[in-house]
């Protein structure tokens, strides 16, 4: 009898772990939960008419075009997302300017679930982000080595350099 009841307890200790599992694992619904944070701490400057830094937040198609510093949201990377970077402060400039009220910390966690979640749109569809902004860098002239000493003559007629 004690046994069947351990078992019995088990079994709806285990069920209850996988509803608050399966529920944890749900994502932020772009719609519910992410718009209106945008809405509120973020689209008052960067809008379809006041585009700051040419970034708009007013929709999920203008959110995903980025601005002039590339793409706001890497989707899966909550970490390399310009958004959550400038609104945690690690990044300059830091987002919502200070007289502005910022997110909540569970806002912040909120908008890290739902990039991590893959950023998905209004209809819950995957969508494809563009790549960011990375500068191009062409290679110099080839390289010399290092000058590592440099003499002159006390005439000034003649100049000596030295490399290893």
């Amino acid at each position: 009898m004690r046994r069947t009841l351990l078992q019995i307890g088990s079994l709806i200790v285990l069920q209850l772990a996988g509803v608050c599992i399966a529920a944890d694992s749900v994502a932020p619904n772009f719609t519910k939960d992410i718009a209106p944070i945008l809405s509120k701490y973020c689209a008052g400057c960067h809008n379809s008419d006041d585009r700051e830094g040419k970034l708009s937040f007013e929709t999920f198609a203008e959110l995903q075009k980025g601005g002039e510093r590339g793409v706001a949201i890497v989707p899966l990377r909550s970490d390399a997302s310009l958004l959550i970077r400038v609104l945690t402060r690690e990044m300059e400039p830091a987002m919502p300017p200070e007289d502005n009220p910022r997110p909540t910390d569970a806002e912040i966690s909120l908008l890290r679930a739902w990039i991590d979640a893959g950023a998905k749109g209004p209809e819950g569809a995957e969508v494809v982000y563009p790549v960011p902004l990375t500068p191009r860098i062409t290679p110099g002239p080839q390289v010399r080595e290092y000058i590592t000493s440099l003499a002159s003559a006390p005439d000034g007629k003649r100049l000596a350099l030295g490399r290893f």
